[in-house]
């Protein structure tokens, strides 16, 4: 069995068992080579798949590229703001085509649905930190476009 297999079937046990409900799954590589333009690599990266989010972090000889239109939690100060993507469609180059997505996209009940879930539990996570009364929704099924995919927000 590989090695993303078993970590897949421990991730579906702890899901079973109720110890997690949500699971951002990543899969390093890592690259040991003083040969890579890893500045170039992520430029490439970036133009083939643009994400508002991706990111290209060094810290001495340690690099993280990421490539990600999701901001999960973001603290500021004394301030979080979560920007989760749940209940996303492809984005078509064809501007009908693209309306139809949106439109299919925003009356999916099992879309609206895990979206309004994922509020609730970051509101109830954070919560538990937060003063009573200081957490906001700013939207909720609203419609928001990136160059690859439409999503609820």
């Amino acid at each position: 069995m590989l090695l993303y297999q078993i970590q897949f079937k421990k991730i579906q046990d702890y899901l079973h068992r109720g110890d997690i409900y949500e699971v951002n799954y990543c899969i390093p590589f890592i690259i040991k080579t003083d040969t890579l333009d890893l500045i170039d690599i992520y430029l490439k990266q970036k133009s083939i798949s643009p994400a508002p989010l991706s990111t290209f972090f060094k810290i001495k000889n340690n690099y993280l590229l990421c490539a990600s239109p999701e901001r999960f939690i973001k603290k500021t100060g004394q301030q979080i703001s979560c920007y989760p993507m749940k209940g996303t469609i492809k984005k078509s180059g064809d501007t009908k085509q693209n309306e139809r997505l949106k439109s299919q996209l925003y009356q999916s009940e099992k879309e609206r649905a895990e979206n309004l879930m994922i509020v609730d539990l970051l509101r109830n996570d954070i919560g538990r930190n937060c003063v009573a009364g200081s957490i906001h929704v700013d939207s909720l099924f609203g419609l928001e476009s990136f160059p690859t995919v439409h999503h609820l927000v």
